[in-house]
């Protein structure tokens, strides 16, 4: 991680110094204006960064789910579960984990951790990019979410939110 982000802003490796945040979201000192976020999963990891806006990232590997179904009811919001009954069972997995990647890398860009309910906001499994709204603190956090194209040997799915200027994030404090 230290060796692609310290290519991408030009400088040695081990000057790279980061402190936690609020929410234990990371940020990097001495390169305002620079985010990036980490995510893994199986043998897989995603890092993103950005010049100008948070952003959040997520991976998630297939994996066999128990209860997929409860997880949809209580993690997903209401259009949303009608959207996962509507989608045939050989392509539900792959939806899901479409709907989940999307749902960490919004709230993984506003740096809210868990504290912000991810059926507070929707998301579309099958949209290559898109714009959604998470309320937080009474405001709106506006993002733009795209899919991370993946080789199809891969069975994941891979997301990142890039939050749009201006918009109310909890990364700010520090």
């Amino acid at each position: 991680m230290r060796q692609i982000m310290a290519a991408q802003l030009g400088v040695d490796a081990a000057s790279l110094r980061w402190q936690i945040g609020s929410h234990d979201k990371p940020h990097l000192l001495g390169h305002p204006g620079w985010h990036f976020n980490l995510s893994h999963s199986g043998d897989w990891a995603l890092l993103g960064m950005s010049p100008s806006a948070p952003i959040g990232v997520d991976i998630e590997c297939h994996k066999e789910m128990r209860d997929m179904t409860g997880i949809v009811r209580h993690q997903f919001s209401a259009t949303e579960q009608a959207a996962f009954l509507t989608i045939a069972c050989e392509a539900q997995v792959d939806w899901f984990f479409s709907v989940w990647s999307r749902k960490e890398a919004c709230l993984k860009a506003l740096g809210s951790g868990l504290s912000v309910s991810s059926k507070s906001f929707e998301v579309d499994g099958k949209q290559a990019s898109m714009d959604t709204a998470v309320p937080t603190h009474g405001q709106l956090c506006h993002m733009t979410v795209h899919n991370v194209p993946l080789p199809k040997a891969i069975e994941a799915k891979a997301a990142l939110a890039l939050v749009q200027p201006g918009s109310h994030h909890l990364t700010h404090a520090f």
